[in-house]
């Protein structure tokens, strides 16, 4: 009677696996901090070990797509975030092994619909009696580094401390320019340009009309942040370089900005215009038809205007037509 008690004991203590029990394991080296090619790999160097100098026999690799620092760091509430992405058998197994494994970036953004963005990445190690470092505590149906991480109750939570990061980012920058359409004086630019890893830098341009030649008036350096970046340039047409040098010719100027990020990734222009207009219409033509010729208008007469401009109808803005009345005009 004693003995079998002894052994259903020791069996119920061998399914649970206490903290001393469990193996550890980290990525030694910090991971790039971005890539921008489909084909890229991520070169991951591991260790593991055990501390009853158990034998490790396999290490997984999970990661996390997150957008902001305190997403994806191991508790219960963001277990669902975390995707299995590669597990590795060690042959044959040993005692404190380590490693080099060169995971395909597909593999990692298959699990999370291409996106572009930031990255974690951790390991966790299973031993010979198949305890694993995190997850559940039941080694005899499968072990908590498995998909059972996400799937089964537990409290043993992936470690932010040995979490690794990196981004992906194969995109050129987005931007967005905006002037009024019209101007006779100073006009603000307005312009905010998106990239998932950081810009580098933009340039500004512009183009008055009948140019053949683009003139840069802004090159900065935005060394890589942030990530959505908004500036103005206050655009003063016949003040530019070109005006000041060659006279200032009213039409249409052409405007454009482009930018390269901290991947070298370079945008394509982005183009807007504005006209600038500073003379008035001119007045070319009036006339008065009317029912009589008494020089007097009556309730049903016509009043007809013609004006000339430089500019067509679809360039002008508004008319203004305004009259006077004289009281007590009449001969004495």
């Amino acid at each position: 009677m004693f003995l079998l008690v002894l052994s259903l004991i020791v069996i119920v203590m061998s399914g649970k696996a206490t903290a001393a029990d469990r193996p550890t394991s980290e990525i030694t080296e910090d991971l790039p901090d971005w890539f921008s090619n489909n084909g890229d790999y991520v070169e991951i160097n591991w260790e593991a070990s055990d501390p009853n100098d158990k034998e490790i026999v396999r290490i997984y690799f999970w990661a996390c797509y997150y957008e902001g620092e305190g997403d994806c760091e191991g508790a219960e509430t963001d277990v669902d975030g975390w995707e299995l992405i590669k597990n590795h058998n060690i042959i044959p197994d040993e005692v404190d092994p380590d490693g080099v494994i060169n995971i395909p970036i597909d593999d990692f953004l298959s699990k999370f619909d291409d996106k572009e963005g930031r990255y974690k990445v951790i390991t966790c190690s299973v031993n010979e009696n198949g305890i694993a470092e995190y997850g559940e505590e039941n080694p005899s149906v499968s072990n908590g580094c498995s998909n059972r991480y996400k799937t089964e109750n537990h409290e043993t939570y992936f470690n932010s401390n040995k979490m690794k990061k990196f981004g992906f980012d194969k995109s050129a920058p987005e931007i967005l320019i905006e002037i009024e359409l019209y101007g006779n004086g100073p006009e603000t630019i307005s312009y905010t340009i998106n990239d998932t890893a950081g810009i580098a830098n933009f340039t500004l341009e512009y183009k008055e009309p009948e140019a053949e030649l683009w003139t840069q008036i802004k090159k900065e350096d935005v060394n890589g942040e942030p990530s959505e970046y908004s500036g103005t340039y206050q655009f003063r047409y016949k003040h530019e370089i070109t005006c000041i040098r060659d006279g200032c010719i009213e039409g249409s100027y052409g405007l454009r900005i482009k930018s390269t990020d901290v991947l070298e990734q370079e945008s394509l222009w982005t183009n807007t215009n504005s006209i600038y207009d500073i003379t008035s219409p001119v007045l070319e033509e009036f006339s008065v038809t009317e029912d009589g010729d008494d020089g007097w208008l009556k309730v049903n007469d016509v009043v007809s205007i013609q004006w000339d401009s430089d500019m067509t109808l679809d360039d002008i803005g508004n008319v203004g037509i305004k009259y006077c009345l004289w009281d007590n005009v009449l001969p004495g």
